[in-house]
């Protein structure tokens, strides 16, 4: 709050300090990308890198594999042509969460109290979903 009323100017660098792309964060979201080509190639039975759509933007590839696994005889499928794909997709997510919780912690500029809410919302969200081995 005494951010806000007291040095509303430093808002937009808290912000942009938080949202920062590292190295580590564009080897993830490729990583996530290359899977979601691998599960549309499966899921429609074509091959997008031919189609010249291999370098579409992470945002445009999430929302076809989003709009792919809203189909629930689309997710079927994919679970059965590609074993063990939600057992990784929830691995996946709760390593991003993970990831984070721990920027999050790192992040000085939020209040105390403030850190050790969301990062522990991230760190309970991330255990809720990855699977048990």
């Amino acid at each position: 709050r005494s951010l806000l009323v007291e040095r509303p100017a430093e808002v937009a660098d808290l912000v942009e300090s938080l949202l920062a792309s590292t190295e580590e964060d564009e080897k993830i979201m490729g990583t996530i990308q290359e899977l979601n080509e691998v599960i549309a190639k499966t899921a429609t039975g074509t091959d997008e890198s031919s189609a010249g759509t291999s370098a579409r933007s992470p945002s445009s590839a999430a929302s076809t594999l989003s709009d792919l696994l809203s189909d629930e005889e689309t997710r079927n499928a994919i679970a059965e042509q590609l074993p063990g794909i939600l057992t990784l997709s929830r691995r996946v997510g709760a390593g991003l969460l993970r990831r984070a919780a721990y920027r999050t912690e790192q992040s000085h500029q939020l209040p105390e109290e403030a850190r050790k809410r969301i990062t522990e919302v991230n760190k309970l969200l991330a255990d809720s979903i990855e699977p048990k081995v």
